[in-house]
């Protein structure tokens, strides 16, 4: 995996950038820790948006 760049992402783009890192075998968890230290969002916050999104489908 290739290190991804700081700046600064919505929300919805920090869920999708969660998304990908989970499908590339991330936990939720860790994908969302990723995500959201390049969203500069809090994890809670991202994991919460990321469970949201799969319990949507």
């Amino acid at each position: 995996m290739s290190p991804l760049p700081e700046r600064s992402l919505s929300l919805e783009e920090a869920v999708a950038l969660a998304q990908e890192l989970a499908g590339q075998g991330l936990s939720p968890s860790e994908a969302a820790k990723e995500a959201a230290r390049h969203s500069g969002l809090r994890r809670g916050e991202v994991y919460a948006a990321l469970v949201r999104a799969q319990e949507k489908g």
